[in-house]
């Protein structure tokens, strides 16, 4: 039957067999984007929970609005919309840390 058929439809066959293969080339590739998709999501859910571990346990991670004086700055924490608080800089934060933005 397919011996020295049509040559439009062997080239069609070929043309289908061609697409065939490239299609699935091509989810293939959309499979590995989406497994590096998950990786990348759960990678920030990871970095997030240590984020929330870290400031539970008191240290606050805020953006630093005024320097009152040496010793305290006028920070606002992350999370926060409207609130601002005083804050003592330890000896052990490096004033390069601690800057105003």
């Amino acid at each position: 039957m397919d011996g020295g058929g049509d040559p439009e439809r062997q080239q069609a066959l070929e043309s289908y067999k061609n697409k065939l293969l490239e299609s699935r080339e091509w989810e293939a590739k959309l499979k590995a984007l989406r497994m590096d998709i998950k990786g990348l999501q759960k990678s920030f859910e990871t970095t997030e929970d240590n984020i929330k571990a870290l400031q539970s346990v008191g240290q606050i991670i805020g953006e630093v609005l005024k320097q009152l004086d040496d010793e305290r700055c006028m920070s606002k924490p992350p999370f926060s919309s409207d609130r601002k608080f005083a804050q003592f800089v330890f000896a052990k934060v490096d004033d390069v840390w601690m800057q105003s933005s």
